[in-house]
């Protein structure tokens, strides 16, 4: 094959290949892994990973061996917003949009939903995440902890 032609095959090639970061993605790189806390006994397990694009989670909620309930969590970008979503034992799914006005967390926001109202990821430490649900009178916030990465 003539020298040419494999340099321009190369080109192609790796011209089709995007390396500038994507910064949805590095936004929230540091949720991706495996984390667990408490909650009046209970014991609440979430599991992020980037899959298509979008970060993929599941979440439950256990009291001993038995599953209390479950959540398909989404955060992905839509144009230039970002969007979270659950799904909870097959409902929903009840959409919230990111308001990153806000420096301290990341609260995602639906005011129109009973409860709640908003969802508050704070992580603490590289290994910690305060998490808050807070509605019109109720507040439900308990700590997880990264267990796997």
């Amino acid at each position: 094959m003539n020298i040419w032609l494999k340099i321009a095959m190369i080109i192609i090639i790796l011209g089709g290949c995007d390396e500038r970061p994507n910064q949805f993605r590095e936004e929230f790189r540091w949720l991706s892994g495996k984390w667990r806390g408490e909650l009046n006994g209970m014991t609440m397990i979430e599991r992020w990973k980037w899959e298509k694009g979008r970060y993929v989670g599941v979440g439950f909620q256990l009291n001993g061996e038995d599953t209390l309930n479950s959540e398909a969590l989404f955060i992905e970008q839509f144009a230039n917003r970002v969007g979270y979503a659950a799904v909870i034992d097959g409902e929903g799914p009840f959409m919230f949009r990111w308001d990153d006005a806000v420096e301290e967390s990341y609260d995602f926001v639906n005011e129109l939903n009973d409860f709640p109202k908003i969802v508050r990821y704070a992580p603490s430490r590289d290994s910690v995440i305060q998490v808050t649900l807070l509605g019109d009178d109720q507040q439900m916030r308990y700590e997880l902890k990264r267990v796997q990465r």
